[in-house]
């Protein structure tokens, strides 16, 4: 983002929807690239896939739901804090926005731990292959 000064006004550019976008999909597949390797390495491969589609069903089944209970709203609701604040009232968006907190910080907690953790093993396998090279 850039900011220009215009006397006492200032401007800063927003993302586009086009913009937005790139950049959610952007840090989705960025993540699934770091992601998916490393647990596919723990779980093995059945478990593994298994995992995958068990989670894939139940994004798909959620994302369903969603829709559906936003469909059914009387003013068509868009926001999920809004249609909590609708059916359970104002404790809601507090426990909604608890519940994408610790979601979002579990995300950002697991990528930089895979990432420590293969910048580490890259060190170390960097380091053995040069002290193995001298000897």
């Amino acid at each position: 983002m850039s900011s220009d000064r215009d006397g006492d006004t200032l401007k800063t550019e927003k993302l586009t929807i086009f913009q937005t976008s790139l950049a959610l999909v952007a840090a989705n597949i960025g993540g699934g690239i770091l992601g998916m390797p490393f647990a596919l390495y723990h779980l093995g491969l059945y478990a593994g896939l298994a995992a995958c589609l068990v989670l894939a069903l139940l994004n798909h089944y959620s994302n369903m739901m969603y829709l559906k209970v936003k469909d059914m709203t009387p003013r068509r609701n868009e926001s999920i804090y809004e249609i909590a604040y609708l059916l359970i009232g104002r404790p809601s968006i507090f426990f909604v926005c608890i519940v994408m907190f610790l979601s979002n910080y579990g995300c950002c907690l697991m990528y930089y731990m895979v990432i420590g953790q293969t910048i580490y093993s890259l060190i170390l396998q960097s380091l053995i292959d040069t002290n193995a090279e001298t000897t």
